[in-house]
């Protein structure tokens, strides 16, 4: 990379009711993904979709029953497993959404931009 090649912070920012704009401020470090501004904005972000991952993955258990297990579930628990499975659904379709939302805010076309 050479000296005149700099990262910017690709951060999405609304415009006053008249559409959006990236942020284009070049950042301090290569270790960063977005100035001081939208730093809190990225990390709250992040760790919402972590959160969301998290608990899909909690959740995954549900979705992983073979077919041999399914006849031998009891008749009490179908009603239990098959709520799991909803809820893992849930959570790995709130994942995904926060994800792209997350991408679509902080990065053009999933990465840093190189001006």
């Amino acid at each position: 990379m050479s000296d005149s090649t700099k990262f910017v912070c690709q951060a999405l920012i609304a415009l006053d009711g008249v559409g959006e704009e990236r942020c284009n401020v070049r950042l301090a470090t290569l270790s960063k993904s977005c100035c001081p501004i939208h730093e809190t904005a990225y990390n709250k972000s992040y760790k919402e979709y972590k959160a969301a991952s998290a608990l899909a993955d909690s959740l995954r258990i549900h979705a992983r029953i073979r077919r041999s297990e399914v006849n031998r579930l009891p008749t009490k628990s179908i009603r239990l497993h098959l709520d799991g499975i909803g809820e893992f659904l849930q959570a790995i379709e709130q994942e995904m959404h926060l994800r792209r939302e997350h991408g679509h805010r902080f990065f053009v076309e999933g990465t840093r931009c190189i001006i």
